[in-house]
C-alpha cells in the first residue's frame, strides 16, 4: 500500500520505484472502472435482439439478445487493471510533492470512497421474474459489517492476549454458525432445486455411462464426477444422497482453501476474519431465500480447483526459493497439472487459473531463462490432463474437443438469456476490488521480489485477483446483480481473504509511525476497510442457523427429480403401455428427462440425452441437432422424452434420421410421449 521508510527498494531515490505510490492504485482503480463504464454503455454499440431464422427456437427469441457493449466493457476492465499499473509506475512518481500532490491524493481517495459506496449500496429495479434472485446490500448492513472489521482488526493490533482469543473464537463460531446449517443439503431439503437438477445429473452422468465430451456434454464440470462414480454405481437407490454428500465435501475443499489463501498471507492470527469474509458472500440471501452456496455451478463445482490451485501455487512459490533447475521445473509442472485440470473441468474459470497462475510465476521469476523454463514446464503440465483424458477415452469413442466450449458458444455467441449491462451499480465495484488487487499485486511481486513477506502479499493478491478479473468473461452478456452474486461470491471471498492481511500490515504500520498517512494511503485504507465491511456485512442477509437447521429437519422442499421418477414408474405400471415394459424389458427403452442420470440409475431406464437437461433441446436448434446426430445407431427403439421437445423434432433434418418425426406423439405419461426411433437396419 503506502510504506515510505519500510517499504523503500534497493533503487532508493528514483521516485517510480517508490512503494509507496501504490496506495494510489486502489483510488485509480475505483474511479478508472466506474469511468469505463459509464462512457461504454453509455456510448458502446446498442443491443440487439436475435434474428428469427437463426440458431435459437422462435419461442427464445425474446430472451436472446446480442449485447456488443458488454464484451467492450470486458476489454475495457481488463486494459483499465493494466492501466492502472501504468499509471502508478510512470504517472503517479511524476506528480511533484507538496500541496497540488496532497490536493490530487485527497480529491482522488474521496472520490473513489463515494463511488465505492454508492456501488455497494446500489439497488436498480431488478427485471420482471428475477425479484427473487436479485440481491441487496442496505446501508445498516454496510455500516455493521465495517464495524465489526474494525473491532476485529483493532483487538488484532493493540488487544490483549485473552481478548484477541475470545474475539477470534466469536468470529469462528458466527461464522461457522451460519456457514454449517447452510451447506448442508438432503434430498428433500436442497434449498435451489432448479439448477441442481442441472448440476447433480452432471456429477452422475459417468456413473451411468455417459462420459463428458464423449458423446454427453456438460455445462459445468467434466471431471468431478468420475471420483463418485463408484459410489454411485454401487448404490444407485442413495445416488441423490451420495452426491450431495460429495457437493458438499467440494464446498468445504473450496472454502478451506480459499481461508487457506489468508492463513498463508497472514498467519494464524487472520484467519478468524478470513473465515467471516469468506463465508459471509456464499450464503448471503436474496429476497427468494437463495444464496450462492447453494448454486452448486460456482459453489464448489466452477471454483474448487481453481482455488486450489492457487493455494498449492502459493505454497510452492511464495516463501519458498526456488532452488536450482529440477526444483523450478517440478514445482511449475505441478502448478501447471493442477491448472489444466481445472481448465479441463471447467474452460470458463480454469483456463483463467491458468493464465493467472502462469502470469504470476513469470513476474515472480527473476531471470530470463527461469522464465522460459516455467514456461515450457508449465505449458506441459497444462497439456498433461488433456492427452490423458484424450487416451483415457479413446476406447469409448475419444473425446470431442470442438464441444469443450459448447455452452460457451451458446450463452456468447448465440446472446441466450443476455440482458443489458447497466452503467452504473454492484459491479462497478466488485470489478475494482479485482482491478485493484491484480494491479498492486503485480507491483509488489516485482517489486518486493526479494522479500518473502511481502513476495506472499502480492502473490496472493496477484493470483486472486487475476484470476477473478480473467473469469468475467462469465459475467459478460448475462451482466445482472444475480449473476454477479451466484457467479462472483467465491471470486469476493478470495480476494478478501488475500486483502486482509495486507490491510493488518498497513493499519500496523499507521500505528507504528513507520507508514506516513498521505491522503492516497488513508484513502485506499478506508476504500479496503469498506470492501472488507461490505462483504462482512453482507452475513446480515444469510439465512439464520435456526431457519436452515428447519429446512433441513422439514424435509419439505420442492423436487423436480421426484415428477420424472414418478413418471417413468407410472409410465411403466401403466396397463395401456404394454409395448413401453416389453422394450423397457428388452433393455430397449430409452429417456431423455429433466434428471437422465438419476432416473437411470434408480429405476434402470437408459439415459440417451446428450447433456444435463432436456430444456436445452428446446432452445438451441443446434444442441437439438447434437441430440439427433448422438441417437443414431443407438440400440434403443423407442425414447420417452418431453412433449414438448418431441414437438420440436421437425425443427432440425439430422432429427429425420433418427426420429419418427410426426405432428403429436403418444403420450405415456401425463407430459411424456414416446417417440419411436428409426432403425439403422431398416
Amino acid at each position: 500500500m503506502g510504506e515510505v521508510r519500510a517499504m523503500t527498494t534497493s533503487e532508493e531515490g528514483r521516485p517510480r520505484r517508490r512503494l509507496a505510490d501504490l496506495a494510489w492504485a486502489a483510488p485509480l482503480a475505483v474511479l478508472l472502472q466506474a469511468l469505463v463504464t459509464l462512457v461504454v454503455v453509455g456510448l458502446g454499440p446498442e443491443p440487439r435482439v436475435a434474428d428469427a431464422g437463426g440458431e435459437i427456437f422462435e419461442a427464445h427469441l425474446s430472451s436472446t439478445l446480442h449485447e456488443p457493449r458488454d464484451r467492450v466493457a470486458l476489454v475495457a476492465w481488463w486494459l483499465t487493471a493494466a492501466a492502472v499499473v501504468a499509471l502508478v509506475v510512470w504517472a503517479v512518481p511524476r506528480i511533484p510533492r507538496g500541496p497540488a500532490r496532497i490536493a490530487a491524493e485527497s480529491v482522488a481517495a474521496v472520490a473513489a470512497v463515494g463511488v465505492a459506496v454508492a456501488a455497494a449500496l446500489w439497488a436498480a429495479q431488478p427485471a420482471a421474474g428475477l425479484e427473487p434472485w436479485t440481491p441487496r446490500l442496505h446501508l445498516w448492513e454496510l455500516a455493521a459489517g465495517t464495524v465489526v472489521v474494525l473491532a476485529a482488526l483493532g483487538v488484532l493490533l493493540a488487544g490483549p492476549a485473552w481478548l484477541r482469543w475470545a474475539g477470534s473464537a466469536v468470529l469462528v463460531l458466527v461464522s461457522l454458525a451460519f456457514l454449517v446449517p447452510a451447506l448442508v443439503q438432503t434430498p428433500t431439503s436442497v434449498v435451489e432445486p432448479y439448477h441442481a437438477a442441472y448440476t447433480l445429473d452432471e456429477l452422475m452422468a459417468p456413473a451411468v455411462g455417459q462420459l463428458p465430451l464423449v458423446g454427453y456434454f456438460p455445462q459445468y464440470v467434466n471431471l468431478l464426477g468420475y471420483p463418485v462414480a463408484p459410489l454411485l454405481r454401487t448404490w444407485p437407490g442413495d445416488a441423490l444422497a451420495i452426491t450431495l454428500g460429495w457437493v458438499l465435501l467440494l464446498q468445504v475443499l473450496c472454502l478451506a482453501g480459499t481461508v487457506l489463501v489468508g492463513a498463508i498471507t497472514g498467519g494464524r492470527r487472520v484467519v478468524p476474519v478470513v473465515l467471516l469474509v469468506v463465508t459471509a458472500p456464499v450464503v448471503f440471501a436474496t429476497a427468494g431465500g437463495y444464496y450462492p452456496a447453494s448454486y452448486l455451478a460456482a459453489v464448489p463445482l466452477r471454483t474448487v480447483l481453481p482455488v486450489l490451485t492457487i493455494v498449492v501455487t502459493l505454497l510452492l512459490f511464495a516463501r519458498r526459493p526456488v532452488v536450482g533447475t529440477a526444483a523450478l521445473v517440478r514445482r511449475t509442472a505441478l502448478v501447471g497439472a493442477l491448472a489444466g485440470t481445472a481448465a479441463l473441468n471447467n474452460p470458463d474459470h480454469g483456463f483463467a487459473v491458468v493464465a493467472a497462475a502462469g502470469g504470476a510465476i513469470l513476474l515472480l521469476l527473476p531471470t530470463w531463462r527461469e522464465r522460459g523454463l516455467a514456461a515450457a514446464a508449465g505449458l506441459l503440465g497444462v497439456v498433461l490432463p488433456f492427452v490423458a483424458y484424450a487416451l483415457a477415452t479413446a476406447l469409448a469413442g475419444g473425446a470431442e474437443w470442438s464441444r469443450l466450449l459448447l455452452f460457451s458458444q451458446m450463452f456468447g455467441t448465440l446472446g441466450y438469456g443476455n440482458v443489458a449491462m447497466d452503467a452504473f451499480g454492484n459491479h462497478v465495484g466488485v470489478v475494482a476490488s479485482f482491478a485493484a488487487a491484480t494491479a498492486v499485486g503485480a507491483l509488489l511481486v516485482v517489486r518486493r521480489r526479494d522479500d518473502p513477506a511481502w513476495r506472499t502479499r502480492g502473490l496472493a493478491l496477484l493470483l486472486c485477483g487475476g484470476w477473478s478479473l480473467l473469469t468475467l468473461p462469465y459475467y459478460m452478456g448475462r451482466s445482472m446483480p444475480s449473476q454477479l452474486l451466484f457467479g462472483y461470491a467465491v471470486q469476493v471471498g478470495l480476494v478478501c481473504a488475500a486483502l486482509v492481511p495486507v490491510v493488518l500490515h498497513v493499519a500496523a504500520g499507521l500505528l507504528s509511525r513507520t507508514i506516513r498517512p498521505t491522503p492516497a494511503v488513508s484513502g485506499s485504507l478506508v476504500l479496503a476497510l469498506l470492501a472488507l465491511g461490505a462483504v462482512a456485512g453482507s452475513l446480515g442477509g444469510a439465512p439464520t442457523p435456526s431457519a436452515s437447521l428447519d429446512r433441513v429437519r422439514a424435509g419439505a422442499g420442492v423436487q423436480p427429480w421426484a415428477y420424472d421418477l414418478g413418471a417413468v414408474a407410472s409410465a411403466l405400471a401403466d396397463p395401456a403401455n404394454t409395448d413401453v415394459r416389453e422394450l423397457d424389458e428388452q433393455g430397449r427403452l430409452g429417456q431423455v428427462l429433466s434428471s437422465p442420470s438419476l432416473v437411470e440409475l434408480t429405476t434402470g431406464v437408459p439415459s440417451v440425452l446428450v447433456t444435463n437437461h432436456p430444456g436445452y433441446l428446446a432452445i438451441a436448434l443446434d444442441m437439438l441437432r447434437l441430440q439427433c446426430e448422438a441417437a443414431v445407431g443407438r440400440d434403443e427403439a423407442a425414447v420417452v422424452m418431453p412433449t414438448w421437445v418431441a414437438a420440436g423434432l421437425g425443427s432440425v433434418d439430422e432429427c429425420g434420421g433418427a426420429f419418427e418425426v410426426a405432428d403429436t406423439y403418444r403420450e405415456v405419461a401425463p407430459g411424456l410421449a414416446l417417440v419411436p426411433v428409426v432403425r439403422s437396419d431398416g
